[in-house]
């Protein structure tokens, strides 16, 4: 049987495809798409330096692809967050995961967070507001 914390271990490879001074672009292709995933600076607060990290398959109709990767997909993107506030240790990072549809998905909010948490720099928080998930550098 393969674990959870197995599976987490290996993010697909990711690259950087384009940084501008408010926003920053990241791609990584599983065997069916290609995924992008942007950062983008907020003026929600301007004396803090806030980040808005969304994340969507390119090629795909939908957002759900069942195409059966969640969990690489997850690792991935919970690696880029990592590298992410490692590399530019903004104030905070607000992550908007894909879910299914309108619906309510616990089970898949609650493993969202445990990539997060898995990949978050000691000096930063971790708290989940409604279906997101706010870095916090403390």
């Amino acid at each position: 049987m393969i674990k959870l914390n197995e599976i987490g271990n290996n993010p697909l490879p990711w690259k950087l495809k384009a940084a501008t001074d408010e926003d920053i672009y990241y791609q990584f292709k599983t065997d069916k798409y290609t995924y992008a995933v942007s950062l983008s600076k907020t003026e929600d607060d301007p004396s803090l330096e806030s980040y808005n990290l969304l994340f969507t398959p390119v090629e795909s109709k939908g957002l759900d692809t069942k195409e059966g990767a969640m969990l690489k997909i997850m690792a991935t993107v919970a690696d880029i967050a990592g590298s992410f506030v490692n590399k530019y240790q903004p104030d905070e990072v607000t992550v908007h995961p894909i879910t299914r549809g309108s619906e309510d998905d616990p089970k898949r909010s609650r493993i969202y967070g445990y990539y997060l948490e898995r990949n978050l720099p000691e000096n930063y928080s971790l708290i989940k507001t409604g279906d997101s998930f706010r870095l916090i550098k403390k």
